[in-house]
Protein backbone atom coordinates (compact mmCIF):
# COMPACT_ATOMS: atom_id res chain seq x y z
CA UNK A 1 0.00 0.00 0.00
CA UNK A 2 1.35 3.59 -1.18
CA UNK A 3 2.37 5.97 1.80
CA UNK A 4 2.56 9.29 1.81
CA UNK A 5 5.17 11.04 3.99
CA UNK A 6 3.29 13.84 5.82
CA UNK A 7 5.87 16.39 6.16
CA UNK A 8 7.58 16.55 2.34
CA UNK A 9 4.24 14.56 0.40
CA UNK A 10 6.81 12.09 -1.33
CA UNK A 11 5.73 8.76 -2.23
CA UNK A 12 6.88 5.29 -0.50
CA UNK A 13 6.37 4.16 -4.03
CA UNK A 14 9.31 6.15 -5.16
CA UNK A 15 11.09 6.64 -1.88
CA UNK A 16 12.75 4.93 1.02
CA UNK A 17 10.59 4.62 4.04
CA UNK A 18 11.05 5.01 7.89
CA UNK A 19 7.83 4.44 9.78
CA UNK A 20 5.40 7.18 9.28
CA UNK A 21 8.15 9.62 7.07
CA UNK A 22 10.04 9.18 4.17
CA UNK A 23 13.84 8.29 5.15
CA UNK A 24 15.04 12.27 4.28
CA UNK A 25 12.66 13.49 6.57
CA UNK A 26 12.76 10.66 9.42
CA UNK A 27 16.75 11.55 9.21
CA UNK A 28 16.05 14.73 9.14
CA UNK A 29 18.73 17.42 10.67
CA UNK A 30 21.03 14.47 11.72
CA UNK A 31 22.33 13.65 8.37
CA UNK A 32 23.75 17.17 7.76
CA UNK A 33 26.19 16.25 10.99
CA UNK A 34 27.25 13.28 8.51
CA UNK A 35 30.30 13.08 7.27
CA UNK A 36 30.72 14.61 3.52
CA UNK A 37 33.96 15.54 3.08
CA UNK A 38 36.89 14.07 4.38
CA UNK A 39 40.50 15.42 3.67
CA UNK A 40 43.47 13.55 3.71
CA UNK A 41 47.18 14.20 3.15
CA UNK A 42 49.14 12.52 1.09
CA UNK A 43 52.80 12.79 -0.36
CA UNK A 44 52.66 13.66 -3.51
CA UNK A 45 56.73 11.93 -4.48
CA UNK A 46 55.54 8.26 -2.80
CA UNK A 47 51.61 8.41 -2.74
CA UNK A 48 51.80 7.14 0.89
CA UNK A 49 49.15 8.55 3.21
CA UNK A 50 49.04 10.14 6.34
CA UNK A 51 46.81 7.72 8.72
CA UNK A 52 47.16 8.01 12.62
CA UNK A 53 50.68 9.84 12.71
CA UNK A 54 52.02 7.42 10.28
CA UNK A 55 52.62 7.47 6.85
CA UNK A 56 51.35 4.38 5.01
CA UNK A 57 51.40 3.06 1.75
CA UNK A 58 47.99 3.85 -0.38
CA UNK A 59 45.70 1.12 -0.76
CA UNK A 60 41.58 0.69 -0.86
CA UNK A 61 41.68 -0.82 2.36
CA UNK A 62 43.59 2.02 4.26
CA UNK A 63 41.46 4.57 2.23
CA UNK A 64 38.27 2.81 4.04
CA UNK A 65 39.76 2.24 6.77
CA UNK A 66 40.19 6.47 7.01
CA UNK A 67 36.72 7.15 6.07
CA UNK A 68 34.78 4.53 8.20
CA UNK A 69 37.19 6.20 11.46
CA UNK A 70 34.84 9.52 10.87
CA UNK A 71 31.97 7.50 10.30
CA UNK A 72 32.48 6.28 13.56
CA UNK A 73 33.43 9.32 15.64
CA UNK A 74 30.09 10.53 14.65
CA UNK A 75 28.93 6.91 16.16
CA UNK A 76 27.66 5.29 13.24
CA UNK A 77 28.57 1.66 11.84
CA UNK A 78 28.94 0.69 8.69
CA UNK A 79 31.64 0.67 5.70
CA UNK A 80 32.95 2.53 3.09
CA UNK A 81 32.30 1.69 -0.58
CA UNK A 82 35.80 2.72 -2.29
CA UNK A 83 34.21 1.79 -5.64
CA UNK A 84 30.88 3.81 -5.31
CA UNK A 85 32.48 6.33 -3.80
CA UNK A 86 29.81 6.05 -0.85
CA UNK A 87 29.68 4.89 3.23
CA UNK A 88 26.60 1.91 3.55
CA UNK A 89 25.39 1.63 6.92
CA UNK A 90 22.20 1.04 8.99
CA UNK A 91 20.49 3.67 11.08
CA UNK A 92 17.56 3.10 13.33
CA UNK A 93 14.41 5.20 12.79
CA UNK A 94 10.66 5.45 14.55
CA UNK A 95 11.60 1.71 15.30
CA UNK A 96 13.26 -0.04 12.41
CA UNK A 97 16.80 -0.09 11.05
CA UNK A 98 17.09 1.75 7.95
CA UNK A 99 20.12 1.00 5.12
CA UNK A 100 21.19 4.42 4.19
CA UNK A 101 24.04 5.74 2.36
CA UNK A 102 25.98 8.51 2.43
CA UNK A 103 28.05 10.17 -0.70
CA UNK A 104 32.06 10.68 0.46
CA UNK A 105 33.98 13.60 -1.49
CA UNK A 106 37.49 13.20 -0.39
CA UNK A 107 39.74 16.33 -0.88
CA UNK A 108 43.20 15.29 -1.22
CA UNK A 109 46.06 17.36 0.50
CA UNK A 110 49.50 17.50 -1.06
CA UNK A 111 52.68 17.01 0.67
CA UNK A 112 55.32 15.70 1.26
CA UNK A 113 56.61 13.07 3.75
CA UNK A 114 60.04 13.50 5.76
CA UNK A 115 61.43 10.49 4.35
CA UNK A 116 60.94 11.63 0.62
CA UNK A 117 62.16 15.01 1.93
CA UNK A 118 65.39 13.30 3.01
CA UNK A 119 65.55 11.44 0.16
CA UNK A 120 65.82 14.27 -1.62
CA UNK A 121 68.88 15.89 -0.03
CA UNK A 122 70.85 12.69 -0.59
CA UNK A 123 70.30 11.54 3.53
CA UNK A 124 70.94 8.42 4.41
CA UNK A 125 71.95 6.22 7.21
CA UNK A 126 73.58 3.38 5.87
CA UNK A 127 74.71 1.15 2.91
CA UNK A 128 74.58 -2.65 1.82
CA UNK A 129 77.25 -3.28 -0.52
CA UNK A 130 76.49 -6.15 -2.48
CA UNK A 131 80.01 -8.21 -3.96
CA UNK A 132 80.02 -11.21 -6.32
CA UNK A 133 79.45 -12.50 -9.18
CA UNK A 134 77.12 -10.11 -10.96
CA UNK A 135 73.92 -12.30 -11.58
CA UNK A 136 73.64 -13.64 -8.14
CA UNK A 137 74.61 -9.11 -6.62
CA UNK A 138 71.46 -8.08 -9.33
CA UNK A 139 69.44 -11.32 -7.88
CA UNK A 140 69.62 -10.29 -4.54
CA UNK A 141 69.68 -6.20 -5.32
CA UNK A 142 66.05 -6.84 -6.89
CA UNK A 143 65.27 -9.45 -3.59
CA UNK A 144 66.48 -6.43 -0.95
CA UNK A 145 65.12 -3.39 -3.13
CA UNK A 146 61.37 -4.91 -2.50
CA UNK A 147 61.46 -5.53 1.21
CA UNK A 148 63.90 -2.16 1.84
CA UNK A 149 61.16 0.05 0.02
CA UNK A 150 58.52 -1.53 2.67
CA UNK A 151 60.54 -0.16 5.61
CA UNK A 152 62.89 3.23 4.38
CA UNK A 153 63.65 5.06 1.28
CA UNK A 154 66.43 4.36 -1.23
CA UNK A 155 68.14 7.81 -2.07
CA UNK A 156 70.69 6.02 -4.00
CA UNK A 157 71.81 2.72 -6.25
CA UNK A 158 75.71 2.57 -7.23
CA UNK A 159 77.46 0.42 -9.49
CA UNK A 160 80.51 -0.62 -8.04
CA UNK A 161 84.15 -2.17 -9.22
CA UNK A 162 82.51 -5.84 -8.52
CA UNK A 163 79.05 -4.81 -6.86
CA UNK A 164 76.84 -2.72 -6.28
CA UNK A 165 75.95 -0.18 -3.32
CA UNK A 166 72.32 0.52 -1.94
CA UNK A 167 72.36 3.34 -0.01
CA UNK A 168 70.05 3.15 2.82
CA UNK A 169 67.30 6.40 4.12
CA UNK A 170 66.79 4.89 8.04
CA UNK A 171 69.29 1.40 9.23
CA UNK A 172 67.30 0.46 12.12
CA UNK A 173 65.47 -2.48 10.81
CA UNK A 174 68.01 -3.19 7.74
CA UNK A 175 69.59 -5.67 10.26
CA UNK A 176 67.01 -8.18 11.10
CA UNK A 177 65.80 -7.92 7.47
CA UNK A 178 69.14 -8.83 6.32
CA UNK A 179 69.26 -12.05 9.04
CA UNK A 180 65.24 -13.40 7.68
CA UNK A 181 67.06 -12.90 3.95
CA UNK A 182 69.24 -15.68 5.66
CA UNK A 183 72.14 -12.84 4.52
CA UNK A 184 75.69 -12.97 6.69
CA UNK A 185 77.08 -9.63 6.38
CA UNK A 186 80.23 -7.84 8.08
CA UNK A 187 79.20 -4.91 9.62
CA UNK A 188 81.18 -0.99 10.27
CA UNK A 189 80.31 1.99 11.79
CA UNK A 190 81.91 5.24 10.24
CA UNK A 191 81.10 8.83 12.64
CA UNK A 192 78.77 10.93 10.17
CA UNK A 193 78.55 14.06 12.80
CA UNK A 194 76.60 14.87 15.71
CA UNK A 195 73.62 15.77 16.92
CA UNK A 196 72.32 17.20 20.46
CA UNK A 197 75.63 16.54 21.75
CA UNK A 198 75.44 12.55 20.49
CA UNK A 199 77.61 11.22 18.05
CA UNK A 200 76.31 9.80 14.75
CA UNK A 201 77.41 6.92 12.73
CA UNK A 202 76.89 5.28 9.33
CA UNK A 203 76.65 1.72 8.63
CA UNK A 204 78.38 -0.39 6.25
CA UNK A 205 76.71 -3.81 5.51
CA UNK A 206 79.00 -5.69 3.18
CA UNK A 207 77.81 -9.21 1.88
CA UNK A 208 79.97 -11.42 -0.21
CA UNK A 209 78.24 -13.79 -2.59
CA UNK A 210 80.55 -16.49 -3.14
CA UNK A 211 80.68 -18.47 -6.54
CA UNK A 212 79.89 -22.01 -6.62
CA UNK A 213 83.70 -23.26 -7.19
CA UNK A 214 84.75 -21.78 -4.18
CA UNK A 215 81.88 -23.26 -1.88
CA UNK A 216 83.45 -26.37 -3.44
CA UNK A 217 86.83 -25.95 -2.60
CA UNK A 218 85.38 -25.09 0.90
Amino acid sequence: MERICPTCGASSLKEKFAGEHCLECALGKDRLKWPSQIEIAYCQKCTRIWHKSVWKPSSPSLLAAIIERAFTKAKLDGHYNVEAGRWEGVVEREGQRVDVEQPVEIKWRKEVCPDCNRASSGYFEAIIQLRGKKEKVEKFAKRLEKRLRQITFLPKFEEMHGGLDIYIGVKKDVPSLLDEEGLKFVRTEKLSGEKNGKRLYRSTFLIRFADEEEKKDK
